[in-house]
């Protein structure tokens, strides 16, 4: 999901989902996934700041994906500048998170509402690492420094700001019963829920505070 003024993204990664949950699955399942998979500290995140990070994604029901990071990939933007700034983000970037590594959600609703299906994301993994702009809801059209940039700490401020939000997730090598829809291996996978259930998802979070 990319909001690069009023570019259009290409179509190159336009089907990627490995799994879609049976449409007849009890909805607590799914939440018991996200309490269980995702990082706490997102979690954490998420409740504090009560703003859930969106992108736009054609899908009908909760699914695991799992696409390869395409921010360094030409064609992926119709502005040919943006892939000089993501490479410039590489270079700068001192987290696990970098556009080799991760994807991009937002936090401001409508800005994913321009690609498609808005749907809430939550990073799969026991680990997670992000960075977002300091002064600007966008990363692109920016300035790539370091300065510019807040990496892993205060995500709260990101989400309540409705900033873009680069991500990347991982689990530790052992982890161990992951169910058999999901790999250790992955590295940035995350589960995409239909906004249509934000706020059923919200009041089931809630109720369990989250999974924290």
């Amino acid at each position: 999901m990319r909001t690069i003024g009023t570019s259009r993204r290409s179509l190159l990664e336009a089907t990627y989902f490995l799994l879609s949950f049976d449409e007849h699955q009890d909805d607590s399942n799914v939440v018991d996934l996200l309490c269980q998979y995702t990082p706490p500290d997102f979690r954490s995140a998420v409740r504090q700041s009560s703003r859930f990070l969106y992108r736009g994604e054609e899908i009908l029901r909760p699914s695991i994906l799992h696409p390869a990071p395409d921010l360094l990939m030409e064609g992926t933007y119709t502005d040919d500048s943006a892939l000089e700034y993501f490479r410039c983000l590489e270079k700068k970037l001192k987290s696990r998170a970098k556009p080799s590594t991760g994807h991009i959600g937002t936090a401001n609703y409508n800005d994913a509402a321009e690609w498609g299906g808005v749907v809430s994301v939550w990073p799969l993994g026991n680990h997670l690492s992000y960075t977002y702009p300091r002064n600007s809801n966008l990363f692109f059209p920016g300035d790539c420094s370091s300065d510019e940039l807040i990496m892993d700490h205060n995500l709260v401020t990101g989400l309540s700001t409705g900033r873009e939000v680069l991500f990347a997730s991982w689990f530790d090598e052992e982890v161990k019963d992951l169910p058999p829809e999901m790999s250790p291996s992955w590295i940035s996978a995350f589960l995409a829920i239909p906004s249509s259930e934000d706020d059923k998802l919200k009041s089931d979070l809630e109720r369990r505070n989250y999974g924290l």
